[in-house]
C-alpha cells in the first residue's frame, strides 16, 4: 500500500458532527493505556465496538450499527480520505504510520461530512504530530510471552500448542524540524503469534500453516507551516501478512496486502 496525502492544514476543523458523537484519543492517552498497535485504539473508545478473530487485526464500527456494516466508516489522515480496505476489511494496521507519529485519533460515530465526502457510517480521523525542533530520534520495542498455559515457555508435541509466545513490536523514527518545516522518516516491524487455543484450533481446522502475522511499514512525512496554515505530505508503504476471515465460508485464509 502506498499512501500519499498532501493535507491542507488551513484552519482544519473537525467534521460536522455533534459533540455527543465525537470522541478523541490523544497521544498521551495511548501511552497511558499501553496500546502497542494502531488497531487496538478502538478499544479505548466508548462509542465504538471492536472485535478481532486473530488478536491482531481489529474490526470496528459505531455502537448501534449491525455487524454487517463493520469497517464501512470513512478513514482520514490529516484531513484527506484514505482507502485502506481489502476484502471488505479496513484494518488500521495497513496504514504506514506508527503510534509515535500520531498526535490524536478522532472517532465520529454519527453521519458526518468531511473532505467533501459523506460518511454515513461514521469516520476515523488520524492526526499526525510535528516532531520537536532540531534533530530528534525516537523508537520503541515491545515483546512479551504469556505463561501458565501450559507454560512457562512450554513446547508441546510439534510446537503447535506453544501458547506462550506473543510476538514483538519495534519502530523507530528520525526527524528534523524547524519553526517552519519538518521532515521525518520511520520504519515499523511487527510479528504476532495467535496463541489463544480457540483461535489456533479454528485456523488449524482449515490450514496446516502455522499462524504467524507480520507487518512492516516505512513512511516519510513532510510538513510546511506558516502564519496562515500549512501543508503536510505523507508517503509510505506497508505490507501486512495476516489471516482474513471469509464470513460466508466460516474460515480464515492467509492474505498478503501491500
Amino acid at each position: 500500500m502506498v499512501l500519499r496525502s498532501p493535507a491542507a492544514v488551513h484552519a482544519q476543523e473537525p467534521p460536522a458532527a455533534g459533540p455527543a458523537g465525537r470522541e478523541v484519543v490523544t497521544r498521551s492517552e495511548l501511552e497511558a493505556a499501553g496500546v502497542m498497535r494502531l488497531g487496538e485504539v478502538a478499544r479505548l473508545v466508548a462509542g465504538w465496538n471492536a472485535t478481532t478473530v486473530d488478536d491482531f487485526t481489529w474490526r470496528m464500527s459505531p455502537r448501534g450499527l449491525p455487524a454487517a456494516i463493520e469497517d464501512r466508516w470513512l478513514l482520514l489522515v490529516d484531513g484527506r480520505p484514505v482507502e485502506a480496505g481489502v476484502l471488505g476489511v479496513t484494518p488500521l494496521e495497513r496504514i504506514p504510520l506508527d503510534l509515535q507519529s500520531i498526535d490524536s485519533i478522532e472517532f465520529v460515530s454519527v453521519p458526518a461530512v468531511a473532505s467533501g465526502r459523506i460518511a454515513r457510517h461514521g469516520l476515523v480521523h488520524i492526526h499526525t504530530g510535528k516532531p520537536r525542533q532540531g534533530v530528534s530520534a525516537r523508537g520503541r520495542l515491545a515483546f512479551g510471552s504469556e505463561t501458565g498455559d501450559p507454560g512457562p515457555f512450554a513446547f508441546l508435541p510439534d510446537g503447535r500448542l506453544n501458547r506462550d509466545r506473543y510476538g514483538q513490536e519495534a519502530a523507530g523514527e528520525v526527524a528534523y524540524a524547524t519553526e517552519r518545516w519538518f521532515a521525518a522518516g520511520s520504519l515499523t516491524g511487527s510479528v504476532h503469534f495467535p496463541t489463544d487455543p480457540l483461535i489456533l484450533d479454528r485456523i488449524y481446522a482449515t490450514s496446516p500453516i502455522a499462524p504467524r502475522i507480520e507487518r512492516f511499514t516505512s513512511a516519510i512525512r513532510l510538513g510546511v507551516h506558516g502564519p496562515a496554515g500549512g501543508h503536510r505530505l505523507v508517503a509510505g508503504a506497508s505490507r501486512l501478512d495476516d489471516w482474513t476471515r471469509l464470513e460466508l465460508a466460516g474460515i480464515e485464509v492467509p492474505v498478503r496486502s501491500a
